[in-house]
């Protein structure tokens, strides 16, 4: 098999799994439903990904990196903070959350050495993030009476609260919407 036609099976492979994954849940993908999905034999699914293990860690991984890359981008991006931050919430919002949700209340549930792994660089890159707060608080963009790191605290914490909690996925959206205004707001970014 050419290596051009390996990657194409490759990625259909994986394309199929993040929908089913989506759609059902990571218990609901089969690996014989994605075989036939794809159009496989399940024996060349296992020889394209290795076991379903290894198929979980690049779902997991590729959640994670766009989750977070969403957050880095725009940040670094716009040096004015209005504009970074109401690119960042428009795109982190519509996009983040569903995918969000799979992998913190079902990939990391079922596979915890997965968190693990990717919580260390998660801590490196929000220190990208803070540093880019306490640039803008250093300029004078942000109000000078509150404490950046504690901002940013609060909202990772609401972040993680309402990915975690059982409100549907809109529900999630309009409430860390409406609660990242206002820390924004009293940061002194006017969204």
């Amino acid at each position: 098999m050419a290596k051009s036609e390996k990657t194409e099976i490759h990625d259909r492979v994986f394309n199929v799994a993040m929908d089913m994954m989506r759609r059902y849940g990571l218990r609901g993908m089969n690996m014989s439903e994605l075989a036939k999905r794809s159009n496989l034999a399940k024996a060349t699914l296992y020889k394209i990904i290795g076991t379903k293990e290894n198929l979980v860690d690049m779902v997991a991984y590729h959640i994670y990196d766009i989750n977070t890359k969403t957050l880095l981008k725009n940040l670094l991006e716009y040096e004015d903070p209005e504009i970074a931050v109401t690119a960042f919430l428009d795109e982190y919002l519509n996009f983040s959350v569903a995918s969000q949700r799979v992998l913190v209340l079902q990939i990391y549930k079922e596979y915890p050495a997965l968190e693990e792994k990717y919580d260390r660089d998660f801590e490196e890159r929000m220190c990208k993030v803070e540093e880019v707060f306490e640039e803008w608080y250093d300029k004078g963009m942000l109000n000078h009476d509150i404490n950046v790191n504690h901002c940013i605290e609060s909202l990772r914490a609401l972040n993680d609260f309402y990915v975690e909690s059982d409100y549907s996925d809109k529900e999630v959206i309009d409430r860390l919407r409406s609660g990242f205004r206002c820390i924004f707001n009293g940061m002194g970014i006017k969204i």
